[in-house]
Parts: C-alpha cells; structure tokens; sequence
C-alpha cells in the first residue's frame, strides 16, 4: 500500500484541517500551497496509508477518524 503524507492543523484538542499535498511532479513556475498554523495551532505531519483514495471515494470523515485516533483529538 501506498503511503501519503498529510498536514493536519488541531487546535485545542480538535481537528481544524487536513491537507494532501499533490503527487504531480512540481511545476518550478507554477504557484504552490500549503497549510500553516496560525496563532494558538499545531501542525503535524502524519503519513497515512492510501489517504488520497478516502477523497476519491467521497470517505473523508473516515480519514478524519483515523487523524483523530493516531493523534488521540476529539
């Protein structure tokens, strides 16, 4: 299995976002994007198996429940 790496920002204990960067090869002219913590934020880098296939199959929440258990957020 394929395993992707995903931004999380948690605030207090709770799950704020998620993000899977793009697996496309970087397009050096090209404008990029990422999550950044803002004031009060963590952010954690996780590695997750087959993350990008709960957004294809439209299974996001599961995703999210796997983020929650691995990083113990409500």
């Amino acid at each position: 299995m394929k395993t992707t790496r995903v931004t999380v920002i948690s605030h207090r204990g709770e799950l704020v976002a998620t993000y899977i960067p793009p697996q496309e090869p970087k397009n050096s002219a090209g404008p990029t994007a990422r999550l950044v913590a803002g004031p009060g934020q963590r952010s954690h880098e996780l590695e997750i198996e087959e993350a990008e296939t709960y957004h294809t199959r439209g299974a996001v929440g599961e995703l999210h429940k796997i983020i929650k258990k691995r990083l113990k957020l409500k």
